[in-house]
């Protein structure tokens, strides 16, 4: 029971974190650059729980097995655990998703600014004055 239980906490615990260090961004406008400092920095937990996953799902298929040798309100404490922890896991994915939305709308923002700027670029070199349209000074002594 101590290994669904510790497993399930740590699963959690890893989850509650990520959506407390994304939550973080909610408001009228998401700073991109914002965005992505928070996802490099929770990179390794993104990893953990992408390593957890395979870890839930052995423990999944444990616990059919395993159920039968606990008395049922350890088994209804696990399950209500599970539960939560399945909920978590679904806002988590929820919230994921619309970050991805909203750092693809950065990246997009970024290309147009991209684009004006090699058109603005592209403007100035077409506008380069020739050799021979240099300042001229009229002589006043004649």
């Amino acid at each position: 029971m101590k290994l669904f239980v510790s497993e399930l906490q740590y699963v959690s615990e890893l989850y509650n974190r990520l959506c407390a260090e994304l939550s973080l961004q909610d408001g009228n406008g998401v700073d991109a650059a914002a965005l992505n400092a928070a996802v490099l920095r929770n990179r390794e937990l993104l990893s953990r729980v992408e390593q957890m996953n395979g870890r839930l799902a052995q423990l999944a298929k444990d616990w059919d097995a395993f159920r039968g040798h606990l008395d049922p309100q350890s088994r209804e404490s696990i399950r209500a655990l599970a539960s939560s922890v399945g909920k978590q896991g679904e806002q988590l994915a929820l919230l994921i998703e619309r970050r991805t939305r909203d750092l693809e709308g950065g990246r997009r923002n970024v290309e147009k600014a991209l684009k004006e700027i090699r058109q603005g670029v592209r403007y100035l070199a077409s506008v380069r004055p020739t050799k021979t349209n240099y300042p001229k000074f009229i002589d006043s002594l004649g």
